[in-house]
């Protein structure tokens, strides 16, 4: 029988761990996966693609490793030998079937690369609970990037110099040449990936943009500097699998009566005279993020009036609402956020801010382990007052009677307005069980990085009180990672 070890790293290839793990296991799986060719990370190389039980016949050939151009002191150790050096590296192909042996993201092809992926992802959806979550980070690369000779040319041996040494050690960046795309082109990779996901069932939720502060300048004169990777929030496919009502947060699996159930505790009549359900679905789990409003852009928002006859007219106060009492508007998708900045010898490391938002959003604190329905969390709206209501379009008895010219049964504009202050409420945020379980047996949320590295997910899992498992190839990583999460738990239990 499969089992989970919760709090635990894993030695080995990650698609073949995984495939040791039981079904349903884990919340939510946040990870960036090595990007292809784009570094190189010491590991023994696998076996990706192609046909298992194929007796393989292997076809050598020798990629050049690379310097990595002119580098930033930022990335360099003091105490340490310069790392912007990639070995050579052997690469085999199964002339019979077309498999590969080499670390990942090392591969000659995009296809081979991008397939790899997604079949250890397809694994970590069998691992995923019904309502689980997948993010992954991964960046694009150009065509025909990188490169100070191979390892060998003479160039390297005798005239390569870094902040006035010769340089020696690792590198971080190996040169690129893909048949089939012109030299300079950006090779789409994410979006590829992605695509290929979605052919294999994956949901698409949102293609997030970290927009990276600090990053890495480029000296091109004939581009932009790049300066932004892709978040992607996958679900398993879109079928409700709980439902919760929105007035008494009660939660079930069973689908509601909603507008034929019962008036007052199903549905209600919406300022359209039109029935309302109180019950809304959920596929997936989701904890709402939010941006605060911030001053003093958001104290000049005013709502109501007429802006051709000026905002104080009969229908708006002219009085401006203190934004500290607003919980602020749904998170969006561009996350200005900066980079990792480790002392330790990782140069592909998460930044944990970046991973902040999956995490608190798409792993519950707590699961029901009777009926393993995750707790969803909640807000518990304020009331809004007679200014309030004036400063979001009422008349001075706190009634609105703004309507669609254009069309019938158009909203009513005042209305809208009413909505959109009134969800920004502050409130207290609730976090509970709300099946009929009880609540008394609970597991905290569990959160997988297949990719583990220096354990960043691990340690945001357990900053935010929640579980973590890892997987990783390199054994010094393991022990770097474990060095790391030792301030943030203790085996024994002991915080």
């Amino acid at each position: 029988m499969k089992t989970l070890k919760i709090n635990h790293i894993y030695h080995g290839n990650c698609l073949d761990v995984l495939k040791k793990l039981p079904s349903n296991s884990v919340d939510c799986v946040v990870t960036s996966p090595p990007y292809f060719m784009q570094r190189g990370y010491d590991t023994i190389p696998q076996i990706w693609g192609g046909d298992k039980n194929c007796n393989h016949s292997w076809n050598l050939e020798i990629l050049k490793g690379t310097s990595g151009g002119t580098a930033s002191k930022k990335v360099q150790i003091k105490g340490q030998a310069n790392f912007q050096i990639t070995k050579d590296t052997e690469y085999k192909e199964c002339s019979k079937c077309g498999a590969v042996l080499c670390e990942i993201g090392r591969s000659k092809h995009i296809e081979t690369y991008v397939n790899s992926l997604c079949d250890i992802f397809d694994e970590c959806k069998r691992v995923l609970t019904p309502y689980g979550t997948l993010w992954v980070n991964i960046g694009d690369k150009n065509n025909d990037s990188g490169g100070a000779g191979s390892q060998n040319s003479k160039y390297r041996r005798e005239k390569h110099t870094q902040f006035g040494k010769k340089v020696i050690g690792e590198s971080q960046i190996l040169p690129t040449k893909v048949q089939g795309i012109p030299s300079g082109s950006r090779m789409m990779i994410p979006e590829r990936f992605a695509f290929e996901m979605l052919n294999r069932g994956w949901a698409l939720k949102n293609d997030n943009i970290w927009r990276k502060l600090g990053g890495m300048p480029q000296s091109s004169p004939m581009k932009f500097t790049d300066n932004y990777e892709h978040v992607y929030f996958f679900v398993k496919p879109n079928k409700p699998l709980y439902y919760v009502n929105r007035k008494t947060n009660v939660i079930q699996r069973e689908k509601p009566l909603g507008i034929k159930g019962k008036e007052g505790l199903d549905w209600f009549l919406n300022d359209n005279e039109n029935k309302q359900s109180y019950w809304r679905s959920y596929p997936y789990f989701f904890k709402q993020q939010f941006e605060p409003l911030k001053n003093p852009k958001a104290k000049g928002m005013k709502f109501g009036g007429n802006k051709s006859k000026g905002y104080g007219n009969d229908t708006y106060s002219g009085n401006e609402y203190n934004a500290e009492e607003m919980i602020g508007a749904n998170k969006r998708a561009v996350w200005h956020l900066p980079t990792a900045n480790s002392k330790e010898k990782h140069f592909a490391e998460f930044s944990q801010e970046l991973i902040r938002t999956p995490i608190d959003a798409g792993c519950p604190e707590e699961v029901c382990l009777k009926c393993g329905l995750p707790v969803q969390p909640y807000f518990v709206k304020g009331e809004t007052n007679e200014e309030w209501k004036k400063q979001c379009g009422s008349d001075s008895k706190g009634e609105y009677h703004g309507k669609g010219k254009h069309q019938k049964g158009v909203q009513n504009p005042s209305e809208v307005k009413k909505r959109m202050l009134e969800n920004s409420l502050c409130s207290k945020y609730e976090i509970k069980a709300r099946c009929e379980c009880g609540g008394e047996f609970v597991r905290k949320g569990i959160v997988l990085d297949p990719f583990n590295g220096r354990a960043t997910t691990s340690v945001e899992a357990l900053q935010q009180n929640k579980e973590f498992v890892g997987i990783e190839l390199n054994p010094k990583y393991i022990k770097m990672a474990w060095k790391r999460i030792k301030p943030f738990y203790d085996p024994k239990g002991l915080w």
